[in-house]
């Protein structure tokens, strides 16, 4: 199970405001959810992006894009996380990620 991670800063955070361990972000349901297949030379790739937001009034308005990507037969697989910021004021990131087996 590849689970979301907490994405704002953790101070914030330490006082868990009823969020849990992982932040707001792994109970916001991803937009722009996407798949693309197609060959590429000999292999059959495969390719699911979606965004999640979170943001919250007068804090932090961040954009989270991933890009999971695997070919056909292949044992592995590359995720790529693009984080934005999408609100007028910088804002300290902590990016974290886990997977289960």
């Amino acid at each position: 199970m590849f689970v979301k991670m907490q994405i704002t800063e953790m101070k914030r955070k330490n006082n868990m405001n009823g969020v849990g361990y992982h932040g707001r972000i792994s109970n916001i349901p991803a937009y722009d959810v996407g798949i693309s297949r197609y060959w590429e030379g000999d292999e059959y790739m495969v390719v699911i992006t979606g965004k999640i937001r979170e943001s919250c009034a007068m804090a932090e308005d961040l954009e989270l894009h991933r890009t999971i990507t695997t070919s056909l037969g292949r044992k592995s697989f590359q995720i790529e996380d693009i984080v934005s910021n999408e609100g007028c004021r910088p804002q300290v990131l902590m990016l974290l990620l886990h997977i289960n087996f």
